[in-house]
């Protein structure tokens, strides 16, 4: 008799899965859509991408809380654009933990963990340093998991760019931002997998040629993330930058 409950068991399991797979499917253009919205409005817009992400089993489902992470990492990135910096580091710590949670991180949940952790330095500069060592041990743990992960790759990337000269920065960012640029937008095939980074990409590629003084190749690179995002605000900053040169 314990066995038609196991099979039960594993087929609710098998249907919540799938239910949940389903519902995710636009969440991060919902996530995206949100932040631009809070942008514009100077409101929290991110009411509605809760209500579908917490009517999911996060318990039982790694994605679920990875989006969830991520939301809130948007969120904070709101927040601190509007000078809200409380609630901003409130929903970071929140978001870190809701990764934590995972029992078997992969390499997108290591990438966004560290992101995550680095933007924290912003409210905690007095341990600037030992946030970034926890961040750059996350990152690299994600390449080793996964050598495809555009982001994985960027984050190494910025991180460099931000780090100084006298600490050592500048010397990988031009090398592993370029390599993120050949990269696939998603890790996997799901249809749920994350594709954000790109942008970011060239933006952060294009910064750094530009404080090299390689203005053509900042250009040229700016350019090409402007064909590919045309609505790109930092990108079309970057390049009137660029252009008054």
């Amino acid at each position: 008799m314990k066995l038609p409950s196991i099979l039960f068991g594993i087929l609710f399991l098998f249907v919540q899965v799938l239910s949940a797979q389903k519902q995710l499917e636009n969440i991060e253009k919902k996530i995206s859509t949100a932040y631009r919205e809070s942008v514009q409005s100077k409101t929290d817009q991110f009411e509605s991408v809760y209500k579908t992400l917490y009517t999911l089993d996060n318990k039982e489902n790694s994605i679920v809380s990875y989006w969830i992470a991520y939301s809130k990492y948007q969120q904070a990135l709101f927040f601190n654009r509007i000078d809200t910096k409380k609630e901003a580091f409130k929903l970071l710590k929140a978001g870190i933990q809701e990764l934590k949670s995972i029992k078997k991180p992969n390499s997108e949940t290591l990438v966004l963990q560290g992101t995550m952790l680095s933007f924290s330095i912003v409210f905690q500069r007095n341990i600037a340093a030992i946030i970034s060592g926890k961040a750059q041990a996350l990152y690299d743990k994600a390449l080793y998991k996964n050598k495809n992960n555009l982001r994985a790759y960027l984050a190494i990337g910025k991180s460099d760019y931000y780090k100084p000269v006298q600490y050592g920065g500048g010397f990988k960012a031009e090398s592993y931002l370029k390599q993120a640029l050949s990269k696939p937008d998603k890790s996997t095939n799901a249809s749920f997998a994350p594709t954000w980074g790109r942008e970011l990409v060239y933006y952060y590629l294009a910064s750094f040629l530009l404080r090299e003084d390689r203005i053509e190749e900042a250009n040229s690179y700016c350019n090409q993330g402007l064909k590919k995002f045309p609505n790109s605000d930092i990108l079309k900053s970057l390049v009137d930058k660029i252009n008054s040169k």
